[in-house]
């Protein structure tokens, strides 16, 4: 049954790029993407990386992003999973020190599992090493959507003292009471959709939110953005489905044409009050406070 909906969910992540990659008004798409240019780890593990304009002296962040199914048929698909608008100069503006180094493991279909989280660490710690006079290690964060979004969960809690914040999108993983004292003095943001039809709301996203805020520590750190109805993406269309909410942080969860928070969004703390998320106020901005 799992291997089903992974294979109706990868034609849909498929279809859906074909015919619905937005445009960024200010950068162009293709350019953006060809910043990342595709390596390999020591372990076999392809990856896309984009590195900052950087100063001597300098040390800059580190942002991981985990795709989901359906992005690793080919290095283009793959590129588009997540991170490509925040190589723009208009997003690398918005870190504090100038810019953020970009990391995007490439999974293998249909393997993402428990067993690729070692794997996706020794990546992150091989290319950490090999810039680790730029990278702030006090700076790194982990980001994932859909089943990248599970593997996320798997690596931040196999190693959460690593990484500063994490970002989960629609993260196909049920966390267990032990799960979530092991993220405990981890801020995490989750974003998710109720009428998401393949990770449903009320079987992972809002168990799992509740179970966080039973066990954080750092409760007033932590975010869950909840789309009602329909994803609407930043070029001011509708996703096709729910569930490929990936884009949406694309561009900072803000619509490109007057920049501000994506229709049908709520944003809440700890405590279920409303949090305003608008284009000075977004993921890359939360992820540095």
């Amino acid at each position: 049954m799992k291997k089903i909906i992974s294979i109706i969910l990868a034609v849909v992540m498929a279809f859906a790029f074909t015919v619905s990659a937005f445009a960024l008004s200010v950068n162009d798409f293709d350019a953006l993407t060809n910043e990342f240019p595709v390596s390999t780890a020591a372990n076999g593990m392809k990856y896309a990386a984009y590195e900052p304009k950087t100063e001597n002296g300098k040390t800059y962040p580190l942002v991981v992003y985990i795709h989901g199914l359906g992005h690793a048929w080919n290095d283009v698909t793959f590129k588009q999973s997540g991170l490509t608008y925040w190589a723009s100069d208009e997003m690398q503006a918005k870190f504090n020190e100038g810019g953020a180094y970009l990391l995007m493991p490439k999974i293998p279909e249909y393997v993402i599992s428990a067993a690729q989280s070692g794997k996706v660490f020794s990546l992150i710690e091989e290319y950490v090493g090999k810039h680790a006079d730029t990278i702030d290690m006090s700076q790194i964060y982990i980001m994932g959507g859909s089943a990248g979004g599970g593997l996320a969960w798997r690596v931040l809690i196999a190693h959460s003292d690593y990484f500063k914040k994490a970002v989960i999108l629609c993260g196909d993983k049920f966390l267990s009471k032990e799960n979530a004292k092991a993220v405990s003095d981890t801020p995490i943001w989750m974003i998710s959709a109720k009428t998401d039809p393949l990770v449903w709301y009320f079987l992972f996203s809002a168990p799992n939110w509740n179970m966080l805020m039973k066990n954080s520590n750092v409760k007033g750190e932590c975010r869950h953005t909840v789309f009602a109805n329909r994803v609407q993406l930043p070029d001011g269309s509708n996703a096709i489905i729910s569930h490929l909410l990936a884009k949406t942080i694309g561009y900072n969860l803000c619509r490109l044409a007057d920049k501000q928070p994506l229709n049908g969004m709520k944003t809440v703390d700890a405590n279920g009050n409303s949090v305003d998320v608008s284009f000075e106020n977004g993921i890359i901005e939360w992820l540095q406070k």
